[in-house]
């Protein structure tokens, strides 16, 4: 759902949301260059981007967002791989964000999905299905 979710945030979301979203991701990038533990601000950008969305069924996917980001750090292998692809994938994001550029966003989240499922090796050696 995620994909859409962002698509849809960028039609909906008003300039404050925008804003907001991207001082999230940027938090989240200090966060990240200072060592610290990521799970709750990385949870909170991806909430933020739901909550842009305005479309309450899609509200009520916000906890399983929030266990599959806690998931995926506190499971991440160790190597920075998936650090790395975070900044990248967030910054991309961000971008087609605050350029409310819907297809690009809706992109982005596909390939931060894509590395973060093959970081984890959930895909068993088959290309993740969405």
């Amino acid at each position: 759902f995620e994909p859409e979710v962002s698509a849809i945030a960028c039609r909906r979301a008003t300039d404050e949301e925008i804003s907001g979203i991207l001082e999230l991701g940027k938090e989240v990038e200090r966060t990240i260059e200072a060592g610290k533990d990521r799970t709750v601000i990385d949870q909170e950008f991806h909430n933020a981007i739901v909550d842009a969305s305005h479309n309450s069924f899609l509200k009520q996917l916000i906890p399983i967002i929030n266990r599959a980001v806690e998931e995926a750090i506190l499971f991440d292998s160790g190597t920075g791989t998936l650090v790395e692809n975070t900044l990248r994938d967030h910054a991309l994001l961000m971008e087609f964000l605050k350029n409310r550029d819907a297809g690009g966003a809706k992109r982005a989240m596909y390939v931060h999905l894509h590395h973060a499922i093959a970081t984890l090796r959930l895909n068993s050696g088959e290309e993740p299905i969405f």
